[in-house]
């Protein structure tokens, strides 16, 4: 990678593009400084800009408390115990 200003720049993208722009010349020799720094230039550029309209994270909001327990649920009388209760009191 390769620091310039404020944006870190990948060598290899900066390489492909300025062989790019050697290729669009017709492959005329002699401007490889010129073809690096434009390479350089315009990926720079972009990835400013791409920045630009990327938005700020934003913080996420806290969790919501978690709700108080219940008391666990009675366990209800089936109605076999109800059928065995009757018949003893009505004995």
């Amino acid at each position: 990678m390769h620091e310039t200003n404020e944006t870190t720049v990948d060598q290899n993208a900066i390489a492909v593009r300025a062989y790019e722009l050697f290729l669009s010349r017709g492959g005329e020799h002699g401007h490889a400084d010129e073809d690096w720094s434009r390479a350089e230039q315009e990926l720079r550029s972009t990835i400013s800009r791409m920045m630009e309209q990327t938005p700020a994270p934003v913080a996420a909001a806290p969790a919501p408390a978690p709700a108080p327990a219940k008391a666990p649920a009675k366990p209800k009388k089936t109605t076999a115990a109800k059928a065995s209760r009757k018949t003893k009191t009505t004995k």
